[in-house]
């Protein structure tokens, strides 16, 4: 019976945003990774363009549900920004530790465009 080569685990990118949004993607994760080995490299931007508006005397803030509109500032976005990235691993940790994959997290700060070209280079698969 021949034996059949043992292949390097797949390595699976997974972008994530926010927890309200990423869920979809966590679970598209959940059923992709159960199919075959997969090292998970958690990555959430910190977007700098984003930062950069931020920083701006215009910058606004309008909120959908109450109506109301405040000024957006980079210190109050960074703050945000740490909030989401802890819930996202938080998120991804559990979904890796409940399959039995190992899970690696990092937050970046960069351009978006250039984050995805960068990871999708190194990846096998990419999850937005």
């Amino acid at each position: 019976m021949p034996r059949r080569a043992k292949h390097p685990p797949a390595q699976i990118a997974v972008m994530l945003v926010s927890l309200e949004s990423d869920r979809a993607t966590l679970e598209t994760l959940s059923l992709l990774a159960g199919e075959s080995p997969a090292e998970i490299h958690g990555l959430f931007l910190e977007d700098i363009e984003l930062l950069s508006l931020a920083g701006l005397p215009l910058a606004r803030e309008y909120c959908r549900l109450t109506h109301v509109e405040r000024i957006v500032q980079a210190p109050d976005l960074e703050r945000q920004f740490r909030i989401q990235a802890r819930a996202a691993e938080r998120a991804l940790t559990a979904l890796a530790s409940r399959r039995g994959l190992h899970c690696s997290f990092r937050t970046v700060r960069g351009e978006p465009a250039t984050l995805l070209r960068e990871t999708l280079e190194a990846m096998d698969l990419m999850l937005l």
